[in-house]
């Protein structure tokens, strides 16, 4: 059986609406999304940073409800529950932080409560769900490798922010806060582990939702980086390495994207001429 369970379709998409909704925010009314971050300072090009983080989430899980076969979506709910656990765990540790007489502040620490416990509940219960492979072109050797490296650099960045967050600020391309920088662990650990999953697939259609959002985080955080360029401390091999990293991830997810799409339905095509 290779069916999406109904109960995982209702959480991811009620998890997706959430991230989607920040993603909107950050993105478009950074302003709006600094007032209602009361726990923490969120200038432009932070508000929108986040606003990119979370479109991948938004485009990895409401995309999943689009998918049929469960290989395609079967690390969204290990995907989401890394990354609310992480944001659970950061919110109990700087628990002073939130004044839980305002509404943005209480609703933060509600969903967390709420998303952390439950979506790494669901995740272990379809832990061993059946998962076939879906047919078509395999993916390259090269992309596999990209998306290990990937995964080990975004791990690196995630872990050394989480532990270590002052040495990481000190070294980020642009000003940041401790307490910011930790916040971003959780997403950075997140996209460690789709990468590593997705590196882990045989075929092409099986990582199209990875490729999707990936495809918007990179494009978006770029789009950003280039608006608020000034920002960047140039002299700062990060910021280079920042530039090169995302507008890399925008290029080659996209261009996967396409390929794989153009491929599996020649594939399909040629599948069909053949059964004739």
């Amino acid at each position: 059986m290779n069916e999406i369970p109904l109960l995982h379709r209702l959480w991811v998409g009620f998890v997706g609406i959430n991230a989607a909704f920040v993603s909107y925010a950050g993105l478009f009314k950074p302003k709006f999304l600094d007032e209602k971050f009361t726990w923490a300072e969120l200038p432009p090009l932070h508000a929108r940073f986040v606003g990119g983080l979370y479109l991948f989430g938004a485009v990895f899980l409401l995309g999943s409800l689009f998918c049929r076969r469960w290989v395609q979506v079967a690390e969204t709910l290990f995907a989401t529950a890394i990354f609310t656990t992480a944001m659970l765990v950061l919110t109990l540790l700087n628990w002073n932080a939130f004044d839980l007489d305002l509404t943005p502040a209480l609703v933060w620490v509600i969903a967390y409560l709420l998303f952390g416990p439950v979506s790494l509940a669901l995740a272990l219960v379809y832990w061993r769900h059946p998962t076939h492979e879906a047919d078509g072109p395999e993916i390259p050797s090269w992309q596999r490798s990209g998306m290990r490296s990937l995964a080990a650099l975004f791990a690196l960045v995630g872990a050394g922010l989480l532990v270590a967050r002052s040495a990481v600020a000190d070294a980020w391309p642009w000003p940041v806060s401790d307490g910011v920088a930790q916040f971003y662990g959780g997403p950075f650990l997140t996209l460690a582990w789709c990468s590593w999953a997705a590196a882990r697939r045989r075929s092409l259609s099986s990582i199209r939702l990875y490729l999707a959002a990936m495809a918007a985080l990179g494009v978006s955080v770029t789009v950003v980086a280039i608006i608020h360029r000034g920002v960047f401390d140039g002299g700062n091999p990060a910021t280079w390495l920042w530039f090169a990293t995302f507008a890399a991830i925008a290029i080659a997810a996209t261009g996967a994207l396409v390929v794989s799409h153009i491929t599996t339905r020649a594939a399909q095509g040629s599948s069909v001429f053949l059964a004739r």
